[in-house]
């Protein structure tokens, strides 16, 4: 009965039955062979027909997959000219869509969206956070960045100390990572519950630096408040003695931010005392710290070289701190600081917020 002839058609390698053979398999199983028997039976008919139990017993419960259709169906993989022009006209928006959305739109996949941005020269950025102005603190910038240009440019700059403070923190992973990997027999509930630390130990440090120097860091106590007779006293009048054996013969203008104890009438006073001459509250622009050495180049660096150390003590940490600040190379220090009347410059003709992506 089940010994006719039919052809096993073959494609790369792989067997292939026709129907025919597919209601043969079926009609023998349908008479409660088991697995085995049947694929006996096949073995001995003419010609030979080699069928697996797996085969079988997806014939049997009624799960073999249908035979693939030549009309290709899904998303298109590509996108005509018109199309690509009305996406890359989203993506130029400030506030463009998700590639998913983008990709259910045109009825692509996001990976394609994703490939006709990059290759048409847009890539992703985040927006940077910058502190918010208000016209008046744009006014103000523009109108003090051309005199500060001035003190600066030619050189100028070389003659200048410019100082900051600022918190810097231990690890904060301390070691821990935000990912695990699990044994294949362990559940996800069994994974380490992801911690954040919301109050970092750290210390504030205190640092001024001129093209040649860069004086010795002076760390706040713990605890303390930082008004102006703490500033006076603990940090300009240590600085000063320091500044005294650097440039003894030297009149060096100081630069600081116009933070309240900066500028206070106990400050500044102390600060003619010493015959420091310095840059005013009203010379300096508001909001700046895109024109301030410190916030453009310092702070960044010297964090990032810590968090690379993963200090775990405070001591450690100050330690860390001197090292790294003295590690410095100085042409470094000497294009950030000859980059300050530029930067200034660029404040004064662009007369808008802060300056990106500056050059």
């Amino acid at each position: 009965m089940f010994r006719n002839t039919f052809k096993v058609q073959e494609n790369m390698g792989r067997k292939k039955f026709t129907s025919e053979q597919v209601g043969q398999f079926k009609a023998v199983l349908d008479l409660g062979w088991s697995l085995s028997r049947v694929q006996d039976h096949f073995k001995k008919s003419i010609p030979l027909v080699i069928v697996s139990q797996a085969y079988l017993s997806r014939i049997r419960s009624g799960k073999l997959s249908r035979p693939k259709s030549n009309n290709k169906t899904g998303r298109k993989p590509k996108l005509n000219s018109g199309q690509v022009r009305r996406l890359l006209k989203q993506v130029d928006n400030v506030d463009p869509p998700t590639l998913k959305e983008m990709a259910s739109k045109y009825n692509v996949s996001p990976s394609t969206v994703h490939r006709i941005i990059k290759k048409n020269s847009r890539r992703l950025v985040k927006k940077p956070k910058v502190h918010a102005m208000s016209p008046d603190t744009i006014d103000k910038r523009a109108k003090r960045s051309w005199p500060l240009y001035m003190r600066l440019k030619k050189d100028r700059w070389r003659r200048v100390i410019t100082s900051d403070e600022a918190w810097i923190y231990l690890s904060r992973q301390q070691g821990k990572r935000t990912i695990q990997y699990l044994k294949q027999e362990q559940r996800r509930s069994e994974a380490e519950v992801q911690t954040s630390e919301h109050h970092p130990k750290g210390l504030m440090v205190w640092v001024a630096f001129s093209a040649d120097h860069v004086f010795k860091p002076i760390f706040v106590k713990a605890g303390a408040k930082i008004d102006s007779k703490y500033y006076c006293k603990k940090i300009i009048k240590p600085f000063f003695k320091k500044y005294q054996q650097v440039y003894p013969e030297i009149n060096m203008l100081f630069h600081q931010d116009s933070a309240t104890s900066h500028v206070s009438k106990y400050t500044l006073p102390f600060l003619d005392s010493k015959g420091i001459k310095y840059i005013t509250k009203e010379e300096w622009m508001p909001n700046s710290p895109d024109a301030a050495p410190c916030d453009y180049f310092l702070w960044g660096y010297l964090k990032h070289k810590i968090l690379k150390r993963k200090v775990r003590t405070i001591e450690g940490l100050k330690r860390a701190v001197r090292q790294e600040l003295l590690a410095i190379p100085r042409d470094m220090i000497e294009r950030a600081l000859k980059s300050w009347p530029k930067r200034c410059r660029e404040i004064y003709k662009n007369k808008v917020g802060h300056i990106e992506n500056f050059k």
